[in-house]
């Protein structure tokens, strides 16, 4: 799918001075989270079957890898994890351990050695918030970041060290401790804006900065709390970030996650960075999840929602069944799995209609559009709208 063929976004995006400064990947990772953090929304419950049934769709759509949960701790993360791998041989498969604050290190790495992960995350705290509650400091978290690592890679995991609350964290302090990660033989490293308290600016700068500082890939994981998440990992991905995690709906711990469908259809389309996606699954994954879940996709949602194609205001009406279709779409429907729908509502005129039967090859009598705009009236009174069939259907029987 030529997705420059879908998209009608204007050339803005792509002129040199909007793109000044940016250290784009060729290719982004897209990291599925919704398995892990969609179970941590308040009321949330997975079943193992559940966790399965996404991660089919994950993989069919193109996903990189997916994280498990707690492997070492939860015994239904395990298991998932054991079921997941069966059912889909090419998802990469990720594990949560702690080197702060599980159990015992060593036989929570002997436990993940009997799990068919292909990557684990040897997470820890790191910023002063984290540290005054957990009664740790600098020198412990470096010496423990260390030995946790080490010993992983002594036993043969490969290894994203992941701590978390990176954003709050004295940057000095941080570059260190991924310096220590790396040294010990992390693949990559995993930086949290765990209470997504970054501006996109101070994102983009803060990647370019620790990537001066290590030589290994960077995944970034962002929270919604001021509603920024799909905005600053976009800011990530600018500053050099090639892997990014991502769950469907936008749904985890209070505000949420940064959700995938509105991030890679962004990137796609805005950038034209190569997610490895196929965008066309989105609205199907999203229901899937909205399912499982029951956590209601608003309405007005980009991408996924219900509204996202439906047109009602009467300039909209008319250039849709005109067939210009890109005066108000700036990317066709079926690029993200959904459908084109016309509603005939409060503000509906005759124009409206007009356009209607000419899109249809109807014939239309002028002398009885008052009948048939009393028809629709009364629809909208009834539910709210008249869908393009009924108003056809009027059109015919008022002759």
């Amino acid at each position: 799918m030529d997705i420059t063929k879908m998209c009608d976004v204007g050339e803005v995006n792509f002129t040199e001075a909007a793109r000044e400064g940016m250290e784009l990947p060729s290719r982004v990772f897209v990291f599925d989270e919704t398995i892990r953090e969609g179970e941590e929304t308040p009321g949330v419950i997975m079943t193992v079957r559940d966790k399965v049934d996404i991660a089919l769709k994950l993989e069919e759509s193109g996903v990189y890898e997916t994280n498990v949960g707690y492997v070492a701790y939860i015994p239904e993360h395990a298991e998932a994890c054991r079921q997941i791998r069966k059912a889909c041989p090419n998802l990469r498969l990720n594990g949560y351990i702690r080197a702060h604050g599980g159990g015992d290190l060593e036989k929570d790495l002997e436990f993940a050695q009997t799990l068919p992960l292909d990557q684990i995350d040897i997470n820890i705290p790191c910023s002063e918030y984290q540290f005054r509650i957990k009664g740790i400091s600098e020198e412990y978290t470096l010496e423990r970041a260390y030995q946790a690592v080490s010993t992983a890679k002594d036993m043969g995991f490969s290894i994203t060290f992941g701590p978390y609350d990176t954003t709050r964290a004295n940057l000095d302090f941080l570059k260190k401790l991924l310096k220590v990660g790396i040294e010990a033989g992390a693949n990559r490293v995993r930086v949290y804006d765990t209470l997504g308290v970054l501006h996109p600016s101070a994102t983009r700068w803060w990647i370019r900065e620790l990537k001066k500082t290590i030589s290994v890939p960077i995944q970034y994981h962002c929270h919604d709390d001021f509603g920024l998440a799909v905005a600053n990992t976009c800011a990530a991905v600018e500053g050099g970030a090639e892997i990014i995690d991502l769950v469907l709906n936008g749904i985890g711990d209070r505000a949420g996650n940064c959700p995938m469908e509105e991030t890679v259809m962004a990137l796609e389309c805005l950038y034209h960075v190569n997610t490895g996606f196929k965008l066309e699954n989105l609205t199907e994954l999203s229901k899937l999840v909205e399912n499982i879940t029951k956590v209601t996709v608003p309405e007005n949602k980009a991408i996924v929602g219900k509204n996202t194609f439906i047109h009602e205001s009467d300039i909209h009406v008319a250039a849709i069944l005109s067939g210009n279709t890109d005066t108000f779409e700036p990317y066709k429907p079926e690029l993200v799995g959904q459908t084109r729908q016309i509603y005939f509502g409060s503000t509906t005129s005759s124009d409206s209609v007009i356009s209607l039967a000419e899109s249809r090859n109807l014939k239309l009598e002028q002398s009885r559009m008052d009948d048939i705009l009393e028809k629709i009236r009364r629809e909208v009174e009834s539910k709210g709208y008249a869908s393009d069939s009924e108003v056809e259907k009027f059109i015919k029987e008022i002759r």
